[in-house]
């Protein structure tokens, strides 16, 4: 997936990932997060502090990599009554 981020020209499409449920998922946006990614989908999304959580890890891994302009917007899917 991130080779194809980083390589692919996808001609103004809007890329989306889907990571894992938390708390792996943390770690895969290691991968794509200063990628060009548009949205993350967050599976199995259960509370705000999951959400916080993605969001935070998102802006630390921009602002490592120098894109602190760059914005990653979240889509939270709720798969539980929780």
């Amino acid at each position: 997936m991130r080779n194809a981020l980083c390589q692919v020209d996808f001609v103004g499409a809007e890329r989306m990932v889907r990571i894992n449920q938390l708390p792996l998922g943390l770690e895969d946006l290691e991968a794509v997060a200063a990628c060009n990614v548009h949205v993350v989908l967050i599976p199995k999304c259960e509370s705000r502090k999951q959400v916080r959580a993605v969001d935070e890890r998102c802006r630390e891994l921009l602002d490592a990599a120098g894109k602190t302009d760059d914005e990653i917007f979240l889509m939270p899917i709720i798969e539980s009554a929780k």
